[in-house]
């Protein structure tokens, strides 16, 4: 089993605590400490592969694990994985994806996304600032919704609403992609061109991340904790709960 960095397991453990509202930091010795948040791989299926942006090594993925800025996740082919940020936002990658997290403070995510299909995935109402930013555009989801984005071996963009409506940024200015719509954009960056249309038809990716939507909402371990507080869901198989006086949930 991979061997997580102390500090890293603190990372979490604070934004758990933090998140559930039972941990409040008496002095951080570092000044970024309070701002910086920390992400999770919540489901793996397949080759996952981590590249820490500390040490640059690749490690293997494992569930939980904490996931700090300038990691990179890969998957290998016929693999997928979802990487919660908080418990409204989460990415959901799709086999030979590359991501890496640029940013990650609270209520502000950037990601750069090198190759391959992913889904970003606003489950819940939230107020974070997220950037997904590809090789010609940066796709800027805000509100509810499934954004789906796939990077190409050409490096063109396929951006899709799914769900909810999305605004894509370039040097041109922005363009908002509303849900049954799919932008393409070719190019680079400092010059785009893209193109809207009807959006791409389902597929079994799609089916998938609806799927796991489904098993998201419908946790009752979820329920049973504070709001704000993820990965509850992983408990979901593992006892049922019980309410303890003078206590609470257990």
């Amino acid at each position: 089993m991979e061997r997580v960095h102390h500090s890293r397991l603190l990372a979490l453990a604070g934004a758990v605590l933090l998140a559930a509202g039972m941990f409040t930091p008496a002095r951080a010795q570092d000044p970024d400490d309070q701002q910086r948040a920390v992400a999770r791989i919540s489901l793996m299926n397949g080759e996952v592969s981590v590249r820490r942006g500390d040490s640059g090594e690749w490690v293997a993925g494992v569930i939980n694990a904490p996931l700090m800025a300038d990691d990179r996740i890969s998957t290998g082919p016929n693999s997928r994985a979802e990487v919660q940020l908080d418990s409204a936002n989460m990415l959901r990658m799709g086999g030979n994806a590359e991501v890496r997290l640029t940013s990650l403070e609270y209520g502000r995510y950037q990601m750069e996304i090198a190759r391959g299909t992913v889904t970003y995935r606003i489950l819940r109402p939230s107020s974070a600032n997220v950037e997904a930013d590809t090789p010609n555009v940066s796709v800027r989801p805000s509100k509810q919704g499934a954004y789906r984005i796939t990077v190409n071996d050409a490096g063109e963009s396929e951006i899709t609403a799914r769900a909810g409506d999305v605004e894509v940024f370039t040097p041109r200015g922005s363009q908002w992609i509303y849900a049954g719509q799919t932008m393409l954009a070719r190019g680079t960056s400092a010059d785009p061109e893209f193109q809207v249309a009807s959006a791409i038809p389902y597929d079994d990716w799609d089916r998938w991340s609806d799927t796991r939507d489904r098993a998201l909402t419908q946790s009752v371990s979820a329920r049973r904790v504070p709001q704000g507080v993820y990965g509850a869901e992983d408990l979901d198989s593992y006892g049922s709960w019980s309410n303890v006086p003078e206590y609470g949930n257990v």
